[in-house]
């Protein structure tokens, strides 16, 4: 009976929702390929149920910009580990609108109000919050190889070799940063790869899609670089000892806080059981004295 209860009420909703944007039939097309599709390459295909979450693609425009961007810097992440292939920024917010749908429409068919509505917040940040950390995982590791990189691609400089040559050397590595050197120079076939005045190369392009300012600070140097034609070996170390630099001083600030962060687990997974697993013999023992008139007048 629940069940029924639910997918009437999904039934509902979505009726609801195609009556607020109505749209042409050949819309659902359109957008059903598009799904399938990623939005650079249009070759990824898309999990199959994500074509049930496209209808809700219209709401993703009233989802704050700043807010579209961070969801597209972490699908950036995740989609260059190999994970989230074919979404982007619209379709994921799709997918937390549906996610806040279904499971509070399932809360709400067992008759609880305040259930249905946590239901429906976890089922809105529940898939943000699997990006989240899996971003943030891939970034890590990124940065933590990106200054070792750049002091290599220094080293090729002063050996004479030109900035392209060096970045396709890097390229032909391994590592996260070698992947994305790599990606970077596929995606400069036939494009300009380094910025001109009034023309942005597909470095720094790409560089900002990550979302991270070492990255973009090293291809505007690149840039600076590729431009000048000379002085690669002095600002490429100055990038790789600024990029080295930040991420230590960022290391030790989390260091530094992990005492002040780690005090409320601490408190709610140690010390109030262990306070409760001391004092409950003792409430016990009180309680029982109580009820039996032992400490009654």
């Amino acid at each position: 009976m629940e069940v029924t209860i639910a997918l009437l009420a999904a039934a509902i909703v979505g009726y609801l929702v195609y009556n607020w944007t109505p749209v042409a039939g050949a819309y659902w097309v359109a957008r059903a390929k598009q799904a399938r599709m990623r939005a650079e390459e249009r070759k990824l295909q898309l999990p199959a149920w994500a074509f049930f979450v496209e209808p809700l693609r219209p709401l993703a425009r009233y989802t704050p910009r700043a807010q579209l961007e961070k969801v597209a810097q972490m699908l950036y992440w995740c989609q260059f580990e190999g994970s989230w292939m074919g979404w982007d920024a619209p379709s994921f917010c799709a997918l937390q609108i549906a996610g806040a749908a279904i499971m509070g429409a399932f809360s709400a068919a067992a008759g609880s109000p305040l259930m249905a509505v946590v239901a429906a917040f976890a089922g809105f940040f529940i898939p943000r919050m699997m990006i989240s950390s899996r971003a943030a995982r891939v970034k890590r590791e990124f940065r933590r190889a990106l200054p070792e990189k750049v002091q290599l691609l220094a080293q090729l400089a002063s050996v004479g070799k030109p900035v392209r040559v060096g970045l396709r050397c890097l390229a032909e590595g391994k590592g996260p940063v070698a992947r994305w050197l790599k990606a970077v120079l596929a995606g400069a076939h036939g494009r300009p790869l380094f910025s001109s005045p009034g023309s942005e190369g597909v470095l720094l392009a790409e560089a900002r899609r990550t979302g991270l300012e070492e990255v973009a600070m090293l291809a505007t140097q690149l840039d600076l670089i590729h431009a000048r034609g000379a002085g690669a070996r002095e600002l490429l170390q100055d990038v790789a000892r600024s990029i080295s630099d930040g991420y230590t001083m960022e290391l030790k600030e989390k260091a530094g806080r992990l005492g002040s962060e780690l005090v409320l687990p601490e408190l709610i997974f140690y010390f109030i059981p262990y306070l409760l697993a001391i004092m409950a013999p003792i409430a016990a023992a009180f309680i029982g004295g109580v009820i039996g008139g032992g400490l009654m007048p």
